[in-house]
C-alpha cells in the first residue's frame, strides 16, 4: 500500500465529506483541489474514510490488519522448550499449540543459534565405501 502523509490523508477525508461519501467524486475533486499531489485510488477515499470512524485513527490496527504476537521472554522460553523436548515438531506445529503464527516462532529460533530445519546428508561415505571407491575409480 502506498504511504501517505497524515496532511494527505485528512485531506482526503476532507474531499470524501464533500463528495458526499462518493468515492469516485472525491479523487476527481482531490485532484483539482491538489494538482501537485499524487491522487489515489478511489478505494481509498472510502477506506480512510471508514478506517477514521471505526478507529478514530488513520493507522491500521497492525500492518494488514492482524495482530501481532508479542514475543516475551515466557513466550520465547515456551518454543525453546517445546523445540528442544522435540527438536522434530515443525514450526506450525508449534504455532498451533501455543496460538502464535509459525512466522513469530520462526522469529525466536532465529534468534536463538537454531533454525527450524534439519541438516541431513545425502550420502554419508561409509567404511565399505572407501574400497569401492578405489576400485571404480
Amino acid at each position: 500500500m502506498e504511504r501517505f502523509t497524515w496532511t494527505e490523508l485528512a485531506d482526503m477525508v476532507q474531499v470524501y465529506g464533500a463528495a458526499c461519501g462518493n468515492s469516485r467524486a472525491a479523487r476527481h475533486i482531490y485532484q483539482e483541489w491538489h494538482p501537485n499531489r499524487r491522487v489515489p485510488h478511489y478505494t481509498m477515499f472510502a477506506s480512510v474514510g471508514r478506517r477514521l470512524r471505526e478507529r478514530v485513527s488513520f493507522t491500521r490496527a497492525d500492518g494488514q490488519g492482524r495482530r501481532r504476537t508479542v514475543t516475551t521472554p515466557a513466550f520465547e522460553e515456551d518454543v525453546l522448550q517445546r523445540v528442544e523436548r522435540n527438536p522434530a515438531t515443525s514450526t506450525r506445529a508449534i504455532a498451533h499449540i501455543i496460538r502464535s503464527s509459525p512466522a513469530t516462532v520462526w522469529r525466536v529460533l532465529r534468534d536463538q543459534p537454531l533454525f527450524p530445519y534439519h541438516w541431513q546428508h545425502v550420502q554419508v561415505m561409509g567404511p565399505r565405501d572407501n574400497p569401492q571407491r578405489l576400485q571404480f575409480v
